[in-house]
């Protein structure tokens, strides 16, 4: 059992939170619960309102109402220093002229962390993987190496709260997805309550345990990573997690007919005229001349992708991209007629602008 282990599982709620700059609502009567020990992301584009909430809930924001509860106690009105939080930020701010074990013990020195400082930060630092990296400084790590010390200097002060501004997003792409998979097997094994913020997609959709996805200061939706991206609840959800085709349609209620066919359609589907939103592994391609005007297109570029290719193809009044297995895709070439055939899974239908 790690040090950490003892502060693990605070339930957090923020209630009904609002924040004004100027003209600008940056929290909007936002709300969200966090179970103890779950990890929640929020997800969005820039300017959304998820990093406020992140500082609000760490006390580096004020926010002009509402309330902030931490295992049971209110602490809206406690500064940052009183509510025994911890941040990492996209940039790892390390000291540079103390070394890996002096980071992560100033921290425990400064929030009086009790016990055997030296045996706190070295399972601290086993737990992030480096434990043979004490004695070093900052300038002889690589961006990953860094950022798991200020993950384990942040762990080390036993924090009620760990929260995650940006952290991977300084790092390139196979390091980042190296200490995303990182970050999620030490959230699990420590059990501490975790709030993970990120612009990235599918950055979120690895390491939650549910993700909010917030547009303009509000909380759009809520939900296991597989629920938000199979069943978004409007077409800003849709479009903002995954790729999604808009195709033209008509709905009568619980179905709509696009491109020649029927397809069903999620709860909260617009009725009449709609574009319709479906992901492109709901969509097979079948090599066929002579086939229903309607459901016919041309292909117009094949990517390959490793595990799987993205075929665009060119449909009346517009193009439509499907994913395909390698397999599937391998007979496919630019100018080939195909049959499009919409896979039969629900889709969300948004009325048409």
């Amino acid at each position: 059992m790690t040090q950490t282990s003892a502060s693990a599982g605070r339930g957090v709620q923020l209630r009904n939170l609002t924040r004004v700059f100027g003209s600008v609502r940056a929290l909007d009567d936002f709300s969200l619960d966090i179970a103890p020990g779950e990890l929640v992301a929020l997800l969005g584009p820039s300017g959304c309102g998820k990093t406020t909430a992140l500082r609000a809930l760490s006390g580096l924001e004020d926010v002009d109402s509402g309330s902030i509860v931490v295992d049971g106690e209110d602490v809206t009105a406690k500064p940052a220093n009183r509510r025994d939080m911890a941040m990492v930020f996209q940039s790892y701010s390390l000291f540079p002229h103390m070394t890996v074990a002096g980071n992560i013990d100033f921290a425990c020195e400064l929030r009086k962390v009790a016990g055997d400082r030296r045996k706190i930060v070295a399972e601290n630092l086993e737990l992030v993987g480096l434990g043979t990296q004490a004695d070093r400084y900052p300038h002889q790590l690589s961006g990953g190496q860094q950022q798991r010390v200020a993950l384990a200097r942040a762990l080390a002060v036993r924090p009620k709260v760990l929260l995650l501004d940006e952290p991977l997003s300084a790092l390139d792409a196979k390091v980042r997805v190296q200490l995303r998979d990182e970050i999620r097997r030490i959230q699990q094994e420590v059990g501490i309550t975790t709030l993970f913020v990120t612009h990235d997609q599918e950055e979120a959709l690895v390491v939650a345990d549910r993700v909010g996805v917030m547009s303009s200061g509000k909380l759009m939706q809520i939900g296991a990573p597989a629920d938000i991206y199979s069943r978004p609840v409007t077409g800003f959800v849709a479009d903002f997690i995954g790729q999604t085709n808009k195709l033209p349609g008509r709905s009568a209620g619980s179905s709509a007919s696009v491109l020649g066919q029927t397809v069903p359609l999620l709860p909260g589907s617009a009725s009449g005229d709609v574009t319709v939103l479906i992901r492109p592994e709901n969509i097979t391609l079948r090599p066929a001349a002579g086939v229903a005007a309607d459901r016919a297109g041309r292909v117009q570029i094949t990517g390959f992708l490793g595990s799987h290719a993205k075929v665009r193809v060119e449909v009346p009044g517009g193009f439509v991209v499907a994913q395909l297995g390698v397999g599937e895709s391998s007979g496919l070439a630019p100018g080939d007629e195909v049959e499009v055939i919409l896979k039969d899974v629900p889709a969300l239908a948004v009325a048409t602008s």
